[in-house]
């Protein structure tokens, strides 16, 4: 983000915050890109962001702390409540949630593992050391049929997943 543009969304963002108007805050995080988010986010002080997080839509907030260094976000899901927590966790990536919780106490960690939509998506992770083979696996994948032809398998890869930034291979097996 452009310099003038990070200290205009982050004047406009404090603005917000001393008015105690946290959903307008919200709405001014959710306009931005997810990088953007993390950026501006991260020049808040923790009691602003302990605040503002769970005011921000489930799936941004999941994008912020996916983006945001690894020990802020484990710093701040700590001083998280629980049902705050969970639609954010709910909304990452599996790998992402693996990391996540390996920061927490396990009593916790499991807590919210169980509490996740598809809790084995990411229990498979959680054996893993962080910067492992496989620490940094995920549980999702697309599988293609035989017969479809290369426009069928781009139309599906996109429905699969439309958002995905970390697709670098295509694997062809036979």
């Amino acid at each position: 983000m452009e310099r003038d543009l990070l200290e205009h969304t982050l004047l406009q963002l404090q603005n917000a915050l001393e008015r105690d108007d946290l959903e307008g805050a919200a709405n001014i995080i959710e306009a931005l890109r997810p990088a953007d988010q993390a950026d501006v986010f991260s020049e808040l002080d923790e009691e602003e962001q302990v605040a503002l997080l769970p005011r921000i839509a489930p799936e941004d907030s999941a994008d912020i702390l996916e983006e945001l260094d690894e020990e802020i976000a484990a710093e701040l899901v700590r001083s998280l409540p629980d049902e705050a927590l969970i639609p954010i966790v709910d909304e990452m990536e599996p790998d992402e949630v693996a990391d996540l919780l390996g920061d927490l106490r396990p009593e916790r960690a499991e807590f919210l593992l169980r509490s996740l939509d598809d809790p084995e998506e990411v229990r498979p992770l959680m054996f893993h050391a962080d910067e492992s083979a496989g620490g940094r696996m995920t549980t999702e994948f697309l599988v293609l049929r035989r017969r479809m032809t290369a426009a069928e398998a781009i139309e599906a890869f996109r429905q699969w997943h439309p958002d995905a930034e970390t697709i670098y291979y295509l694997y062809v097996v036979d």
